[in-house]
């Protein structure tokens, strides 16, 4: 588990007894139905963003039973597709953890603000 993976892990932690607590209480206050809809928005988010890294990890290894490694390395002279593929993999690398930071971050502003 990496270190956003684990901050995140920790941040679900904190939430889940307000969580619980949350359900009960949303029928009769509105801020706890608009936490709660924060909360759930931004689970979502998280989701779509696991998603997205396991979609990309799942690529990287069709890639590297596809071409080997030492095959992409000598295809990237001659192939510049397979260049461009790397180095967009870097930069699909850093969107995913800029999206997993935010999402890291709303959710600690989520935790934060529950006054519940």
């Amino acid at each position: 588990m990496g270190k956003q993976e684990l901050q995140l892990a920790v941040i679900l932690q904190e939430i889940q007894p307000m969580l619980e607590d949350a359900e009960r209480r949303q029928v009769n206050e509105v801020f706890v139905r608009n936490w709660l809809h924060d909360l759930k928005e931004a689970s979502f988010d998280l989701e779509d963003v696991l998603d997205e890294r396991d979609t990309a990890i799942l690529k990287i290894k069709i890639q590297k039973l596809e071409f080997g490694v030492s095959e992409k390395v000598r295809f990237c002279r001659f192939n510049s597709f397979l260049c461009f593929s790397q180095v967009s993999r870097v930069g699909q690398r850093r969107h995913i953890d800029r999206r997993m930071k935010d999402v890291r971050e709303r959710l600690s502003v989520i935790a934060f603000t529950s006054t519940i």
